[in-house]
């Protein structure tokens, strides 16, 4: 896994010139927010060494390099899931990639069912915890050290400081949010 990382950071090096602070992972409906980046460089999934293609229709398959405001990111035009057949190292491949390229914030997306009867469709929460149920898990690989510990400090697995920002953010523009654990389900069944 760490020769496959390195060839892929090495490749995606040599075509932008650019470090990324935050990387970006769209989830179904929000591939248009791409047109929001100041785009530098696109390269396509089935251009990069080892990367995996998404086959769920809607993901288009591209790393975009770029920037908002003045905050320089990679966005993941489409994502790669369990429930496609892929393993968890090929699921989280490209969020190993994204650390070695320089990516110090993750921000990700998604759709999902909700529970709380507060939420309705197009709800926006914010996951403040995670309870993993899935078979598989991204930790469950042959120990390398040079990818972190295999036991993670899981007392704070969000940034507070980046949940009070976009907390901040809704508050100014009028754009109600709420906060949730996310359940984390194999699917791609809509689970009741």
């Amino acid at each position: 896994m760490w020769d496959k990382v390195q060839e892929t950071v090495s490749y995606i090096k040599e075509k932008i010139n650019s470090v990324p602070e935050y990387g970006v992972i769209l989830g179904s409906g929000l591939g248009g927010f791409t047109q929001e980046i100041a785009v530098e460089f696109i390269l396509p999934y089935d251009e990069i060494p080892n990367f995996p293609v998404s086959t769920v229709q809607g993901h288009k398959g591209a790393l975009v390099f770029g920037f908002i405001g003045n905050k320089k990111v990679v966005a993941m035009q489409g994502r790669f899931h369990y429930y496609e057949g892929y393993s968890m190292e090929e699921v989280t491949f490209p969020v190993r990639v994204m650390k070695y390229l320089g990516t110090e914030k993750l921000i990700v997306s998604n759709a999902s069912g909700g529970v709380n009867s507060n939420y309705k469709v197009g709800s926006i929460v914010i996951i403040k915890d995670h309870i993993n149920v899935m078979a598989g898990h991204q930790l469950r690989v042959k120990k390398d050290e040079r990818f972190g510990p295999r036991f993670v400090n899981m007392s704070q697995p969000y940034s507070v400081e980046m949940i009070a920002k976009a907390k901040q953010i809704a508050q100014k523009f009028n754009i109600e949010v709420h906060e949730g654990v996310y359940l984390g389900l194999q699917g791609p069944t809509f689970e009741t």
